[in-house]
């Protein structure tokens, strides 16, 4: 397993699960797979994503940190982040399918609102949960 994980480069990402799995379902992992697949070199910042789980927030809200956990580089983490939020062409005429061509500053600005409103309604859910 940890093998394939690492083919897809998606350590971390199996990491999670098991953490999650042995906390939630008291899964007993073995340590050298746990080693093997980073468990020691988890930041901060994603040692307390995975209490907020278990604390109750929702998977939707923590997937996109989690995912840029796992990107390297500053310049990579905010491509993700530009084309997470702000998608090219077909990705965006999916979201907005009503919007024409002309008016696509106005489907950015409501995408940048959207997701605005989402990221401090999530805050104060992570907030409220963390001071628990």
């Amino acid at each position: 397993m940890v093998d394939y994980a690492r083919f897809w480069q998606q350590e971390k990402v199996v990491l999670y699960a098991l953490i999650l799995m042995e906390r939630l379902f008291k899964l007993k992992v073995p340590w050298l797979v746990n080693r093997e697949l980073g468990n020691q070199r988890l930041s901060d910042l994603e040692k307390h994503l995975i209490r907020l789980k278990l604390r109750g927030l929702s998977s939707n809200e923590l997937s996109i940190p989690l995912w840029l956990c796992n990107i390297k580089g500053a310049g990579k983490k905010l491509i993700f982040m530009k084309k997470t939020i702000l998608p090219q062409g077909k990705v965006m005429a999916q979201i907005f399918p009503r919007k024409s061509q002309t008016k696509t500053t106005i489907a950015y600005v409501q995408r940048i609102a959207t997701t605005m409103i989402l990221l401090c309604s999530n805050l104060r859910k992570a907030l409220t949960l963390s001071l628990r």
